[in-house]
């Protein structure tokens, strides 16, 4: 592998590792936080019960500062709602509506473009930044002595993050925090066999270059020993053809030697059965030894024969070359 392949290698092997880190850190801050919100539940249950004391509070003493109240909702058609208004003998004050709009509950105070009938367009919050009323109702209620107050129900909570986001997020870092691990050591066992098979590689490269280095001096040592092989077969050959032709020039040159002893006896045994005073058992006897005679006479020329053959073939064969 060369230096620039190793380095990006080396340099995304460590965004990997910078990535893993942070998604484990992140997780270890979520996790502390979370856990930081559990804890402080019981502060915040305070803290809402709180607010919800100060809401009734204030709505009290509008209540208890008017001079009558006039509706519970924007129509006026029922003794409970959301909406509650109230009248006041300070025409700065009169009419005055309380009501939830967009989680917050607000108060208006004065007429509005219609009169005294409608309360004005411009309102002021009750409920500080950061508490949230889920709902608001208000209850006619009469009293002993024949008098009208209210009775006024609210839910209401701090505005802060889901827990449930947490948890989810939790869970998402969770998750690619092991796709990344698992990923990390896919890579991890996928180098060793590469370095493995890197290792082989370079074995199986040296063991080449070996033989490369090698090759020429064992192509020469083995032709000097096919050169030597075919000098002892040609030395071989050559003495087998020479003894080959002593033997051919032996037997012409003692064809002589071997047909006269033959004519010979060919020639007395020819003689001896013209004598008339030879038995007839011998006779029968000089026939069969002139049959042999005869045979062995065939036998010697036929080997002449091939032999003068074979001379002359060989002696052409000679020319030719």
């Amino acid at each position: 592998m060369n230096e620039p392949v190793k380095r990006k290698s080396n340099l995304s092997q460590l965004l990997v590792y910078v990535m893993v880190f942070v998604i484990i850190l992140g997780m270890v801050v979520t996790v502390v936080t979370v856990v930081f919100r559990f804890a402080n539940q019981g502060t915040v249950s305070n803290q809402v019960t709180g607010e919800l004391n100060t809401l009734l509070d204030k709505v009290q003493v509008l209540v208890n500062e008017s001079s009558s109240v006039e509706c519970f909702n924007k129509d006026c058609t029922s003794e409970s709602g959301n909406d509650l208004k109230l009248r006041f003998a300070d025409s700065a004050k009169d009419p005055t509506c309380i009501f939830l709009e967009n989680g917050s509950v607000r108060v208006a105070q004065g007429p509005g473009s219609d009169g005294n009938k409608g309360c004005t367009s411009e309102s002021e919050p009750l409920t500080p930044t950061g508490v949230t009323v889920y709902s608001l109702t208000f209850t006619k209620v009469e009293d002993a002595q024949g008098g009208t107050t209210v009775k006024t129900d609210a839910a209401l909570a701090y505005s802060a993050r889901d827990t449930r986001i947490d948890i989810f997020l939790i869970i998402g870092l969770f998750v690619v925090g092991l796709f990344l691990i698992r990923s990390i050591l896919s890579e991890s066992k996928q180098k060793r066999l590469l370095a493995e098979v890197n290792k082989k590689l370079d074995s199986a490269n040296a063991d080449l270059k070996n033989l490369n280095e090698h090759l020429e001096q064992r192509v020469a040592e083995q032709t000097i020993e096919v050169r030597r092989a075919y000098e002892v077969e040609k030395t071989a050959r050559i003495q087998l053809e020479e003894l080959d032709r002593a033997k051919d020039q032996f037997v012409l040159s003692t064809q002589h030697n071997l047909r006269t002893p033959l004519t010979i006896i060919k020639g007395y045994l020819a003689t001896m059965k013209d004598d008339s005073s030879i038995s007839a058992e011998s006779r029968a006897t000089l026939e069969r030894m002139a049959q042999a005679a005869d045979t062995l006479s065939k036998f010697m020329n036929e080997l002449l024969q091939i032999t003068e053959l074979n001379v002359m073939n060989k002696n052409k064969e000679a020319k030719d070359i």
